[in-house]
């Protein structure tokens, strides 16, 4: 990790597109004002945390939900045979 000192109005590069700016000190708490091409997500660390719970917790759904589609998929399947299949055995005589 790199650690740099920096005084209101200082700015940071990272890369040619960001750029990273003290905009103010006041007791334990730093204001940084944050220049980032569009594309690039900007997150607080905590909230990036819980954007990764909530992206697991939906592949882990959407995971479930296959299985159970392939599920239903397969009992469509039986019972469309069964329905497609003659009633009855040869020789006999339906009601």
């Amino acid at each position: 990790m790199l650690t740099l000192s920096r005084r209101v109005g200082a700015a940071i590069r990272i890369g040619d597109d960001i750029r990273i700016v003290v905009t103010e000190i006041r007791g334990s708490s730093v204001r940084l004002g944050i220049e980032a091409p569009r594309h690039c997500q900007v997150f607080r660390e905590e909230l990036w945390v819980k954007i990764q719970e909530e992206n697991r917790a939906a592949a882990e759904a959407a995971l479930s939900t296959d299985l159970d589609i392939d599920a239903l998929g397969a009992l469509m399947e039986a019972h469309q045979q069964k329905e497609s299949s003659p009633h009855g055995q040869p020789g006999e005589e339906d009601d």
